[in-house]
C-alpha cells in the first residue's frame, strides 16, 4: 500500500493513496487512519478519538457504497440470465434447421451459446462471493461502531479522572497535605487511556479488514461487469447467426 502526504491538512500526516475520501465527506481536516502510515509530527493523534472518528467515517462510506453496488451485481446477473433465455430460444430455432446448416456453422453458434451459459454460472459464483464480502464489510462497520463508542467513553472518563486528579493535587498542595486519592486516580487515568488506545488500535484492524473486503467485493463486481458485456455480445452473435440462417433457408 502506497502513502502520500495528506494534501488537505498540509501537515505531516500521511494517508494511504487508495483510502482517500472526497474532502467534503472527510471531517477533522485529514484522512488519518490507524493503519495509514506514520505521522512524523502528530504521532499522538494516531491513537486518539480523532483517528477512530476518521476510521468510522471512512468505513461507513465504504459500507454504503458496497451495499448499493451489490444491488447492481444482482441486476447484472439477472441480465445475463435473460441472455441465457434469449440464447436458448435462438438455439431451439436453429435445431429445426440443422439439416440446412454446415457442421462448422452449427459448432460456431453452439460455442457462442455455451459461452453465455458459462458466463451466468461464473457470474453467479462471483455474485455470491461479492455478497459475502459485503456482509463482512457491514459486520465490520457495526463492530467498528462498538469499538469507537468504547474508545470515546474511555477517553471521556479519562478526561474526567484527569480533571479530578488535578483538582485533588491542587487542593492537597494548597492544604499542605498528602493526596491520598491521587495514586488511585492516576491509575484510573492510565487505565482509561490505555483502554481507549487499545480500542482505537482494534478499530484500526477492523477498518483495515473492511477495506480489504470492500476491494474484494469491487473486484468481483468488475469481473461480473465484464461477464455481462461478454454475455451481451455472445447472445447477439447467436441471435444474429440464427436469423441469418432463417433468411437463407427462407430464400430457398
Amino acid at each position: 500500500m502506497g502513502y502520500e502526504m495528506c494534501t488537505r491538512s498540509r501537515c505531516a500526516l500521511y494517508t494511504a493513496k487508495e483510502n482517500a475520501l472526497p474532502s467534503e465527506t472527510t471531517p477533522f481536516g485529514c484522512h488519518l487512519t490507524i493503519d495509514a502510515g506514520t505521522c512524523t509530527r502528530f504521532d499522538y493523534v494516531m491513537h486518539s478519538v480523532t483517528a477512530v472518528d476518521n476510521m468510522q467515517t471512512e468505513v461507513n462510506s465504504v459500507t454504503d457504497a458496497i451495499l448499493n453496488e451489490n444491488l447492481e451485481v444482482y441486476e447484472m446477473v439477472a441480465a445475463i440470465e435473460a441472455d441465457v433465455i434469449v440464447t436458448n430460444d435462438a438455439l431451439k430455432s436453429m435445431d429445426q434447421m440443422r439439416n440446412e446448416m454446415s457442421a462448422q456453422e452449427i459448432e460456431k453458434i453452439e460455442k457462442d451459446g455455451d459461452l453465455v451459459i458459462d458466463a451466468v454460472e461464473e457470474a453467479g459464483r462471483l455474485a455470491l462471493a461479492a455478497n459475502q464480502d459485503g456482509r463482512k464489510v457491514y459486520k465490520g462497520s457495526r463492530n467498528l461502531a462498538r469499538l469507537a463508542a468504547k474508545a470515546r467513553k474511555a477517553n471521556r472518563d479519562a478526561e474526567v479522572a484527569e480533571k479530578r486528579l488535578k483538582s485533588e493535587e491542587t487542593r492537597a498542595e494548597k492544604d499542605g497535605t498528602e493526596c491520598t486519592t491521587c495514586p488511585g486516580l492516576r491509575d484510573d487515568v492510565e487505565r482509561l487511556k490505555s483502554e481507549s488506545k487499545n480500542a482505537v488500535i482494534a478499530a484500526g484492524q477492523v477498518a483495515k479488514q473492511a477495506r480489504e473486503d470492500s476491494r474484494n467485493a469491487r473486484d468481483n463486481r468488475n469481473k461480473i461487469k465484464e461477464l455481462r458485456s461478454q454475455s451481451d455480445e455472445r447472445r447477439g452473435k447467436v441471435v444474429e447467426a440464427v436469423e441469418e440462417v432463417k433468411r437463407r433457408v427462407g430464400r430457398r
